[in-house]
């Protein structure tokens, strides 16, 4: 405390201020703690030198704007998705990824690549539709390769904190 009495009388100009932050309430603090001991009262003024028992009180002080980002950072809470909202998710992408590989089946049989057959495409036809439906078909693809690799991981990522093995991409 002695040191700090003797800088803020040799430096700085009238504009410099100081701070004295300290934890030590006991032995530094006036009786009700936040205010400094009587027998260090003189080495603060309202103008010059400050007196704080905690740094974010220093810092609000002179700092209020920076101040209120951290707080606002500090008591900013991330709520985590329920798992309904999560099997929603799930459930959409699922049909997206589906209905893409729908799609690609369906010029398979058209081209006659890989054994697909009309057969197959038949078989999905009324669930493609509802999928249509449900969603735009306009919200269906095609997508470009990032876009697909985005779904794709998505759902991988969905799925594996719902407890499914990573990498678990079956439609």
């Amino acid at each position: 405390m002695e040191v700090y009495a003797e800088a803020i009388k040799d430096i700085g100009t009238e504009e410099t201020q100081f701070a004295f932050v300290t934890h030590n309430k006991e032995d530094f603090g006036a009786t009700n703690k936040k205010y400094p001991h009587p027998d260090f009262a003189a080495s603060f003024s309202a103008n010059k030198s400050y007196y704080f028992v905690t740094l974010i009180e220093a810092l609000r002080h002179f700092m209020p704007e920076l101040m209120s980002d951290i707080e606002a950072e500090q008591e900013w809470e991330e709520v985590p998705r329920t798992f309904t909202e999560m099997l929603g998710v799930e459930k959409e992408l699922y049909d997206k990824i589906w209905y893409n590989r729908h799609q690609n089946q369906v010029y398979k049989a058209r081209l006659g690549i890989d054994d697909v057959t009309q057969k197959d495409v038949d078989l999905g036809k009324a669930a493609a539709k509802s999928k249509e439906e449900q969603y735009g078909k306009a919200n269906l693809g095609p997508y470009s390769d990032f876009e697909w690799g985005m779904l794709n991981g998505k759902l991988s990522a969905i799925r594996w904190v719902m407890g499914d093995d990573w990498d678990f991409l079956d439609t």
